[in-house]
């Protein structure tokens, strides 16, 4: 029907000046377009550059989540070795686990000695952009870091995962870390008679309107007593606030109920040996005076 009405219009000369007037006309609201596309086109690299920017590794890049540089290497020092996870039985993957995690007892977010906090920032959020790590060293029970030292073990030892590998999501962690065991084929049946957790092995634990998680370190012999190493502890000798510090624990476990003394209910049991972790592992060494935290 256009090209009918095209042909006509030329063959009146009349109609073709009142067309020619009429398309200009319609095109002059045309140029504010490009105007609007100018401050869309602004910020669209800024979000991620502070990531990209601040993630480092020991290592180049190669996935190792050792610190870069270490921030109180007289205090805390990270050094990447040349073992695999892989290549471990299960009793030296258990043993590695224990040893890592006792070179981060007593650290906390208060600075004494000093260096003492940035030592702690080095353990919960390696590899996480300035801003992130600075949020996650604030004093307050929101930033408590039971989860984020478990996932910060895991990556020393050689986890690689985007729901363990930063930049972190303020919330996210317990729920990350169990979900990660969960794929990986790494969560134990849960029954009283089938419990029988090993150093190095996850406990995740409830109360009403509580939760948190924490590592095996020992079981004695009827499996009553259990130790651990936690994150977001309170000190007894400095003002770490309410969860912001590491501690070794000890607590007593009712076997029937798997419910410990503290009222807190295990929920979930994560065999620490059936993690794939791949990337290489990360020794730390502890050189902090326990003295000196006062």
């Amino acid at each position: 029907m256009r090209k009918t009405a095209d042909k006509k219009a030329h063959a009146r000369k009349g109609h073709a000046r009142k067309a020619a007037r009429k398309v200009p006309a319609r095109k002059i609201p045309a140029p504010p377009p490009p105007a609007l596309e100018t401050p869309q086109a602004t910020p669209q690299v800024t979000p991620p550059a502070p990531h990209l920017e601040m993630v480092t590794f020991s290592d180049g890049g190669g996935g190792s989540a050792a610190p870069d540089p270490v921030s109180s290497p007289d205090l805390l020092d990270f050094q990447v070795c040349g073992r695999q996870w892989a290549d471990l039985s299960d009793d030296d993957k258990r043993d590695a686990v224990v040893t890592l995690l006792q070179q981060t007892v007593n650290f906390g977010v208060a600075d004494k000695p000093a260096g003492r906090h940035a030592a702690y920032g080095d353990i919960i959020a390696p590899g996480e952009a300035s801003a992130m790590r600075q949020g996650l060293l604030q004093k307050t029970t929101a930033n408590s870091s039971c989860g984020l030292l478990i996932r910060s073990a895991w990556r020393f030892l050689g986890a690689k995962d985007p729901l363990l590998d930063p930049p972190y999501r303020p919330g996210s962690v317990i729920t990350n870390i169990l979900k990660y065991a969960t794929q990986n084929g790494a969560m134990n049946k849960l029954t009283p008679d089938e419990f029988d957790p090993h150093p190095g092995d996850v406990l995740y634990v409830v109360a009403p309107g509580h939760q948190h998680i924490l590592t095996v370190t020992e079981v004695d012999d009827d499996g009553t007593t259990i130790r651990s190493i936690d994150g977001g502890q309170i000190s007894k000798k400095v003002d770490d606030g309410g969860c912001n510090s590491i501690q070794a624990r000890e607590r007593k476990l009712d076997k029937q109920t798997l419910t410990f003394d503290d009222g807190k209910k295990i929920a979930n049991w994560i065999d620490v040996t059936k993690l794939p972790f791949s990337e290489p592992m990360v020794d730390l060494t502890k050189k902090m005076n326990d003295d000196d935290v006062a």
